[in-house]
């Protein structure tokens, strides 16, 4: 694990005093030399004394906290503990990495998103921002208009009302281009203004009855763009969607539309799987 997470996630941590379980997988060593073997032992024995301080700090500060520690391949190891454990939720940070680095670390939270039964909450540490928490006073919340998209709402819900969030509801308008039926029929793209208001109004006064602020806002454009621009202009605290499992056309549209985001999200990414579980 990288222990940026419990200072990113320390507002949450005190507002909900939850049970925390540390996990640790230690890589599975390939560099069978001398020289191979000791960076191996110095690297992961500094990062094991850094989380057992970071658990006793956390117990000392009266939080209920454990660690559990596994040999092998991260995603593998930290889902069979997942589905043993069953934890509310599944925070990890990624390192945002490319080439072979990003394949071993970055697609961890991927590989978690495709199979977890669990939300996923993905953040990605800012070099100059390092120790600096993360308040979600403002949730981008994306629809696509379809009943799996609604999965994210009690979690978005539990974590406005800890933080009085302002929840951005957010639908993109695709043009399809060159489709003439490319959506799934459970899903009718809402195309003018008019339309997506009456679509999102019923999640608007949701969130305002239950006594949080609430708005739409829609843009033209393929799903992931839309979001990744919104992101950048509102700047929020999280941004929280569900992710289908779809595949084929479907999959192209909305699928991967989470996969994209992960990859190039600047904000913190709140992610509930609807369908389509994988095994690791």
């Amino acid at each position: 694990m990288s222990l940026s997470i419990l200072t990113e996630l320390r507002p949450l941590l005190e507002r909900c005093k939850p049970e925390i379980v540390l996990v640790y997988v230690f890589p599975v060593l390939h560099d069978l030399t001398e020289r191979g073997i000791k960076k191996h032992l110095e690297e992961n024995t500094e990062r094991l004394q850094s989380l057992l301080a970071a658990r006793e700090k956390l117990a000392a500060e009266g939080f209920r906290v454990d660690h559990k520690l596994f040999t092998g391949d991260p995603a593998t190891e930290i889902l069979n503990f997942a589905n043993g454990y069953k934890p509310d939720l599944i925070a990890m940070t990624s390192h945002g990495r490319s080439g072979v680095r990003r394949w071993i670390r970055g697609s961890v939270a991927e590989r978690l998103m495709h199979s977890s039964r669990f939300p996923l909450l993905v953040t990605t540490p800012k070099v100059d921002r390092l120790d600096e928490p993360i308040h979600f006073e403002k949730i981008v919340v994306p629809m696509d208009g379809s009943p799996f998209s609604e999965a994210i709402l009690p979690i978005v819900e539990e974590i406005g009302r800890l933080y009085g969030s302002e929840i951005v509801l957010f639908h993109a308008a695709p043009i399809p281009v060159g489709h003439a039926e490319p959506y799934p029929t459970e899903v009718i793209p809402a195309t003018t203004k008019e339309d997506i208001e009456k679509m999102l109004e019923p999640y608007r006064k949701r969130f305002e009855e239950g006594g949080l602020s609430a708005r739409v806002v829609f843009e033209y454009g393929t799903p992931a763009e839309t979001i990744l621009d919104l992101v950048e202009k509102e700047q929020p605290g999280l941004v929280a969607m569900t992710t289908h499992g779809r595949s084929g056309v479907s999959r192209w549209i909305y699928g991967s539309v989470a996969e994209k985001v992960l990859r190039h999200v600047t904000a913190p990414l709140l992610l509930k799987r609807t369908s389509g579980f994988t095994h690791e």
